[in-house]
């Protein structure tokens, strides 16, 4: 399977998987509207490393006894501007943002980027430096632009994507490369972390899985050619790979996410094609990865299954993978979880009908504004229950909500396990997703209870949301906690809301000077 960082060792493997279908972004014009302006201001805000201590009086509301003690941390692009040049936000450098939950009601922040080797070239140049995922950064209609394209570096690890709280550290994952390691008080920068066994070419997906009853992080390194080939990961507490498990796969395919259980890693196929034309365009230094690809959605009908290990496995595995076909194409970017449940797999995942790539966030190219509105343009994502049964090889499929969900995010302990409550991003017009500006809980135990929805103010946005639980409560005890980017009071709002009375709105608001939009983030204790 292919992450986004695998895409940049594609090479000559994509004349494997050709595909006459263009990619190719064409030009558009973006329709000025406050809501564009917003958006822009939003992503393309350049971030700052901050300090503030924010007593009980800053506070809106007041925070709730369950919250002290715990923080709340999110990781996303910065930068993107550079050089009167846009990168695409998948190519911006990773900002973290912490908030802290004091015990007197008071809120502490703190913002660091990532010191990453792409962050410290490029500041040092004062414009873009590296080719990205799906940024060159030098004008292909110049005379020498896409000479210096072919001569930039290509491997940009800007650690934007997540965060993964384990063995005492932070990791910044970016799924191109190795995570870097962060103290976890102060959030500076320890260095590419690599578990002992990561080569320096390896790729380490952003998204990793915690199993807490065996205490192991499960991480996924995927390796693109004419077959897919991945190895899943289990390491322990001490950054020790106790057990791997290599698989291989007769396609090529997209991996950004993936679930557990006790007995499978589980992700959707995601099959690609690959544009042969754009392929030598890249090669010529006039296109990117991101241009190269589209989906199959005529072969996205299945979802994988890969034996896991028990508990006391270690070294080396090669396994089998099965496929489950699916009622319906599947193309996932994200997932909610996954339990077994008797002989069978649930897995709900927030699925896709179709994809294209290079569009992502509104972005339209280096010199034009992003268009939140290319996003109106596709079916939004629906959260769907699956059920898999790995003997028979079939699923059935159960939507879960009326509403476009992505950013699906369900207590902390149980990857691998039933959850009884889902938290989300979604938007209020039902008939789109995002960019987002709305959050959303769901009991995913009485699938018949309504999905509750809270919708921010208008032309600002909402990411990802957190579910922190309540320590020693119920499994569905805890609030949620999100940021809305509020561009055009120049502000960023933390809101801590009560997933199971959204209609109530805010418990607490926490304004910030305004920060750049964030991708994943992580809830933890201290």
């Amino acid at each position: 399977m292919t992450s986004r960082r695998d895409l940049l060792r594609l090479g000559a493997t994509a004349l494997l998987a050709p595909s006459c279908a263009t990619t190719r972004r064409t030009p558009r014009q973006v329709v000025d509207s406050p809501r564009t302006t917003a958006w822009n201001q939003a992503l393309t805000a350049p971030g700052a490393e901050l300090n503030l201590e924010l007593g009980p009086g800053a506070v809106e509301g007041s925070i709730p006894d369950a919250l002290r003690g715990s923080r709340a941390l999110w990781n996303g692009p910065a930068l993107l501007r550079l050089g009167g040049r846009l990168a695409h936000p998948f190519d911006g450098h990773g900002l973290v943002r912490d908030y802290a939950f004091l015990a007197d009601g008071g809120v502490r922040f703190t913002s660091r980027f990532v010191d990453t080797e792409a962050l410290r070239a490029e500041r040092r140049a004062g414009r873009l430096v590296h080719r990205g995922i799906g940024t060159l950064p030098y004008d292909v209609d110049e005379a020498d632009g896409p000479a210096k394209n072919r001569a930039a570096p290509a491997l940009k690890n800007v650690a934007n994507t997540t965060l993964t709280d384990f063995g005492g550290r932070l990791l910044a994952g970016w799924e191109g490369g190795a995570p870097h390691a962060l103290d976890r008080a102060s959030l500076a920068t320890l260095g590419l972390e690599r578990f002992g066994v990561l080569e320096e070419t390896d790729a380490f997906l952003a998204h990793t899985r915690l199993d807490r009853r065996r205490n192991v992080m499960v991480g996924l390194t995927p390796r693109p050619g004419r077959t897919s080939a991945l190895t899943f990961r289990e390491l322990g507490p001490d950054f020790v790979e106790r057990v791997h498990v290599d698989v291989t796969l007769e396609s090529p395919s997209f991996v950004h996410d993936f679930v557990i259980t006790d007995r499978f890693y589980v992700l959707a196929l995601n099959p690609l094609s690959v544009n042969l034309l754009t392929y030598f365009s890249m090669t010529r230094g006039t296109a990117t990865l991101m241009d190269m690809l589209a989906t199959a959605p005529e072969k996205a009908r299945a979802v994988v299954l890969v034996p896991r290990p028990p508990p006391d496995a270690r070294g080396a595995r090669t396994a089998q993978a099965t496929l489950v076909s699916t009622p319906a194409p599947v193309f996932a970017v994200h997932y909610a979880q996954a339990f077994d449940d008797g002989g069978a797999v649930v897995l709900d995942v927030c699925a896709f009908e179709d994809f294209t790539f290079g569009q992502e966030f509104g972005f339209t190219g280096p010199t034009t504004p992003l268009d939140p509105s290319l996003q109106d343009e596709r079916r939004p994502q629906r959260l769907v229950r699956l059920r898999l049964d790995p003997e028979a090889r079939t699923s059935t499929a159960q939507v879960l909500s009326k509403q476009g969900v992505d950013f699906p995010r369900v207590h902390p302990e149980l990857d691998g396990v039933k959850a009884p409550l889902m938290v989300a991003a979604t938007r209020a017009d039902l008939a789109h997703s995002d960019p987002f500006d709305s959050v959303m809980s769901l009991d995913l135990i009485d699938l018949e209870r309504p999905e509750q929805v809270w919708t921010s103010p208008a032309d600002t946005f909402v990411g990802e949301p957190l579910f922190v639980p309540t320590p020693g409560g119920a499994l569905d005890e805890g609030h949620l906690v999100a940021c809305v980017t509020d561009a055009p009071r120049g502000k960023t709002h933390l809101v801590v809301l009560d997933p199971k009375s959204l209609a109530r709105g805010p418990l607490a608001r926490v304004e910030v000077p305004l920060l750049p939009y964030a991708f994943h983030g992580v809830s933890l204790r201290g």
